[in-house]
């Protein structure tokens, strides 16, 4: 039974050596997920997933040009295209000069679509987005000069004996009060409730 799951799971991935031509036809086709999907997880790829780190880069930035596209779509394809030649760049390493072009072409759309973000932004600030332009606070009803004074502090004084007789007798009227409301509160809170 074991041999049996060993034997679906290899028809299910593939075998590593036909790994490459399976990825590069699901790219041509346009099959990004797809070849997404079979990479995932796997070891030694590097040279495969520059591929379709580099698809996806000029999928990115194809969509970033279209008309009402969100200001960061060039960032992400920008992203995508620099792990594109960092990927292709290790493959480089071991010699492979295909892997070195490859991670040129990579550089280079990265900075071309640098160039491009860079030319979008100017534009807007341009054009002045109304939807990158906050709208202004309104003006202040009642402007200050500056240099005008600060206003008065309140002038403090001190109470007089009767004053401060009149003041204690308040605060304890107002304690009173508030002692029976809480008395009252407790006795209909003692009483039983029919609910």
């Amino acid at each position: 039974m074991r041999g049996v799951g060993v034997m679906l799971l290899l028809v299910a991935c593939g075998r590593s050596d036909d790994l490459a031509p399976r990825v590069r036809a699901m790219l041509a086709e346009g099959e990004l997920r797809a070849a997404e999907a079979l990479l995932e997880g796997r070891e030694d790829v590097d040279a495969l997933r520059g591929h379709l780190l580099f698809a996806q880069a000029k999928q990115a930035g194809r969509q970033a040009e279209d008309a009402g596209s969100e200001p960061f779509a060039l960032d992400f394809a920008v992203r995508l295209a620099e792990r594109a030649g960092v990927a292709w760049q290790s493959e480089a390493v071991s010699g492979d000069e295909v892997s070195r072009r490859n991670a040129e072409r990579a550089w280079l759309l990265a900075d071309d679509l640098r160039r491009k973000r860079d030319a979008a932004q100017r534009e807007r600030k341009k054009t002045g987005d109304p939807e990158f332009n906050p709208k202004p606070l309104p003006d202040d009803p009642d402007p200050k000069p500056e240099d005008a004074e600060p206003p008065e502090a309140p002038k403090i004084r001190a109470l007089s004996a009767d004053e401060v007789r009149q003041l204690a007798d308040r605060l304890a009227q107002k304690e009173r009060r508030k002692m029976e409301l809480r008395q009252k509160e407790r006795v209909e809170s003692e009483q039983e409730r029919d609910w």
